[in-house]
């Protein structure tokens, strides 16, 4: 019979004590993009309300199982997702996006059942402050969005005219003006269905689609070829711009001591160093 040392586990044991520790530290949605869902499920979402808006489905009622089950619940899951990797500009779109379809959802369903105790008089006045309110918010979204690629400053000014559309109408009363907003909510998700296929074809190992250049374009950024390639929609949106600075030197002293420059002395800083940072340290220098 062998002896066991009271302080050893068995082997079997051991093994499974730490897995439960191993399996928990990689629980969450660490990686991805949350594009390939907050998209899709925008898209079909805005195309139930364009069909709502041009007339084809009298019942508004109709639009609301895809509104709220696909579109409310979908952009909230990739808000949460997009929060979860660390992606705050993803997060605020698709959390302002969740918050618009759901309370867009419950205005519906309660001046169907009447649960806001609204009247005939009060309903239009209702409405147009929920327009007016969303208006104002995404505005301000469109604005603070012209730093990101063209793609999604389109998808947000389109927005805004739909809404702008949908207000006039509704305050007076004008058919007309309530199908066009139909048909710009048509043309974003018409966008957003690009935006999407972009994003799935970065998810299945295929090249991005080019969103466009930013409207306002940071001095320090890189190059769309050289900052864009090979990024899903998401990372474009989230990721943070290129460091200003001297470019990294492929030349022979990259590697090994830097060489004395003739009649100037090594700088104490780059003395010793080797590689990039010390051939700028090097040029900087000499340039004084």
């Amino acid at each position: 019979m062998t002896a066991t040392h009271p302080d050893r586990v068995p082997e079997g044991i051991a093994q499974e004590v730490e897995a439960p520790v191993a399996e928990q530290a990689t629980v969450g949605p660490l990686t991805g993009d949350p594009a390939i869902v907050g998209v899709p499920t925008f898209v079909v979402g805005s195309i139930m309300l364009g069909l709502a808006l041009i007339n084809y489905n009298p019942a508004v009622g109709a639009a609301l199982p895809i509104i709220i089950m696909a579109t409310g619940i979908g952009q909230l899951v990739a808000a949460v997702w997009a929060a979860a990797i660390g992606q705050s500009a993803v997060a605020t779109i698709f959390g302002i996006f969740s918050g618009f379809w759901l309370s867009y959802a419950a205005l519906v369903a309660g001046l169907l059942h009447g649960w806001w105790g609204l009247t005939t008089a009060t309903t239009v006045r209702a409405v147009a402050a929920f327009l007016i309110s969303w208006l104002v918010v995404i505005v301000a979204l469109t604005l603070g969005s012209l730093r990101l690629p063209s793609a999604f400053t389109a998808i947000f000014a389109l927005i805004d005219l739909a809404l702008i559309l949908d207000l006039a109408g509704t305050i007076n009363g004008s058919s007309g003006l309530i199908k066009a907003a139909g048909i710009v909510v048509f043309c974003f998700a018409a966008i957003g269905v690009y935006v999407f296929a972009g994003s799935l074809s970065v998810a299945t190992g295929g090249k991005p689609f080019p969103l466009g250049r930013p409207v306002i374009t940071l001095p320090d950024r890189r190059t769309a070829g050289d900052a864009d390639a090979g990024r899903s929609p998401c990372a474009l949106v989230s990721g943070q711009p290129a460091r200003p600075g001297c470019r990294r030197s492929r030349g022979p002293g990259r590697r090994g001591r830097v060489p004395r420059l003739p009649g100037r002395r090594t700088p104490r800083s780059a003395a010793g160093r080797s590689g990039p940072a010390a051939t700028c340290s090097a040029s900087r220098a000499s340039a004084r």
